[in-house]
């Protein structure tokens, strides 16, 4: 057998199209692994190191998620130091009207419509503080903005909402 001659098979190799489905496997491994980064990071919703978003002041904490999924539960978490007798969480309606609340623990005494939002008032005992959970389910796609008043202390809350 002569050990110098090259026995090829006689088909067409198509090496353009071989580089180009290497390129384009290679491409799709690296959007794959920034899907799974930005989920790690938790910029698609859930938990994540950049979904939590904290807003204090000295007497309230806010706090909720950057980013949420339509029709999926997200929460935004109130913590009030000195309460008072009956503290009240108004928020805004430019939020409620773009989530539904699906519920409000602890349970609220009285819900009363405010002058551009709805007010929440909470029986308080003690000087002990308060923890306010609002677990809200946005139906839409898109951004979501609203205010979280609680006193004197107002914050501005906004969610970017995925589909």
């Amino acid at each position: 057998m002569d050990q110098g001659r090259r026995h090829r098979l006689e088909i067409d190799e198509g090496l353009s199209t071989q580089h180009a489905m290497i390129y384009v496997e290679g491409l799709g491994r690296v959007v794959m692994a920034l899907v799974v980064l930005a989920a790690l990071l938790g910029l698609l919703g859930r938990s994540g190191p950049l979904n939590s978003r904290q807003l204090t002041s000295e007497a309230v904490t806010v706090t909720h998620d950057r980013f949420a999924r339509i029709d999926a539960v997200t929460a935004i978490g109130i913590s009030v130091k000195a309460a008072g007798p009956t503290p009240r969480v108004v928020v805004g309606d430019s939020y409620l009207d773009k989530v539904t609340v699906e519920e409000v623990q602890p349970e609220p005494h009285a819900v009363v419509a405010v002058p551009g939002g709805t007010a929440f008032d909470f029986a308080q005992e003690g000087a002990d503080p308060l923890f306010v959970r609002f677990s809200v389910k946005p139906p839409n796609p898109g951004f979501v903005a609203g205010t979280v008043t609680v006193g004197e202390d107002s914050f501005s809350i906004s969610q970017l909402v995925y589909p």
